[in-house]
């Protein structure tokens, strides 16, 4: 089995991809995606590595205490038990210019035709935020964690 920092470089890589704006609307989405899944999965790599040192419940309790992994697990969750809805116009029948991905706590919307910082994910409260945004916090989160128990 590989170490939790393999998995951690495994999220930056990701995140270097949807930084980038040199990839078709649909390998974005697929990283975006994946970005979030891998992201959420950390904490899973970090608690099993034994190498750590760290504890099952000072891996959640900070998780937990960070509102960017919060929202990746959100993501992650609901795009492994929600495919994406593509509503049709009454009009033209055409899809609209979003896909969507939700669960009960965040909702995804993704332009079909990329445009840099139109991916929008809104809170169960409403507020609205960047997924390239949340997607560099988490990173950020994990970073300082990480660093602070002098794993990275």
């Amino acid at each position: 089995m590989s170490s939790f920092k393999d998995q951690f470089e495994r999220v930056n890589r990701y995140l270097k991809r949807i930084q980038s704006e040199d990839q078709p609307t649909i390998d974005y989405l697929d990283d975006l995606y994946s970005f979030f899944i891998n992201c959420h999965h950390l904490k899973d790599w970090v608690k099993k590595d034994k190498s750590t040192g760290l504890t099952k419940n000072e891996v959640e309790d900070f998780v937990q205490s960070k509102l960017s992994l919060r929202i990746c697990a959100d993501l992650a969750n609901a795009s492994k038990h929600v495919t994406p809805e593509r509503r049709l116009r009454k009009k033209d029948k055409r899809p609209q210019d979003n896909a969507h991905i939700t669960n009960r706590n965040a909702t995804i919307s993704i332009p079909l035709r990329r445009t840099i910082y139109q991916n929008i994910v809104t809170l169960q409260d409403g507020s609205k935020h960047i997924a390239e945004n949340i997607a560099r916090q988490a990173v950020d989160d994990w970073t300082q964690f990480l660093s602070t128990k002098n794993l990275i």
